[in-house]
């Protein structure tokens, strides 16, 4: 048991993308791109694809009203990216403030 405890945390320590915990921290970012939503209830998600950055799952306080009211625009969000986008998996992103919007048809950004 013992054995399996310190190869798990050498993992994680090693930079192993396995299931190594989120950084609570993270790092400030500004994302760009259209927000959607991925997968079907009750495990949908708030997804904003950053073009080259990738694709970022959005948490945190402004999510709800991210999806009530944005869902298909293109944004710009402020906030802290707590695990990096690595395809095909997704990062995830806290947004702390939305800094700009517009519409996918219109290519504001």
């Amino acid at each position: 048991m013992f054995l399996f405890c310190v190869v798990f945390l050498g993992g994680c320590a090693g930079g192993n993308p396995g299931p190594c915990p989120p950084s609570p921290e993270g790092r400030p970012a500004v994302l760009t791109g259209v927000l959607s939503v991925k997968g079907s209830s009750p495990h949908a998600v708030l997804v904003i694809a950053a073009g080259e950055a990738g694709s970022y799952e959005v948490t945190g306080e402004m999510a709800r009203d991210l999806l009530r009211n944005y869902q298909g625009a293109v944004v710009a969000l402020e906030g802290r990216v707590i695990r990096e986008a690595a395809h095909p998996r997704r990062g995830v992103f806290i947004a702390e403030r939305l800094i700009a919007e517009g519409s996918s048809d219109a290519g504001d950004f």
